[in-house]
């Protein structure tokens, strides 16, 4: 992918896809799910401190906590049903 050619809005797709499939590779090297997270969450933390300095990091992870709190996952949240 070209960064001349490609909107935002197919670099957000593509970068999906990209992290999706990092995941899918972690679960079917029987890394469990919840380490596969841990690992995910802690190197995008890491990578924004490096970056932006860790009070950012944190007002990032705020504001994504925000968001979810205000029903940003909620179409793609797993639903249960009461038995």
């Amino acid at each position: 992918m070209s960064r001349q050619t490609n909107s935002a809005t197919e670099l957000k797709a593509f970068a999906d896809s990209a992290l999706h499939n990092v995941l899918v590779l972690l679960l079917d090297h029987g890394v469990p799910f919840d380490m596969a997270m841990d690992r995910l969450l802690t190197t995008a933390a890491a990578q924004i401190a490096h970056h932006e300095g860790a009070e950012q990091t944190a007002r990032v992870f705020r504001s994504m906590a925000d968001n979810i709190d205000q029903g940003a996952l909620v179409s793609v949240e797993r639903r249960t049903t009461a038995n």
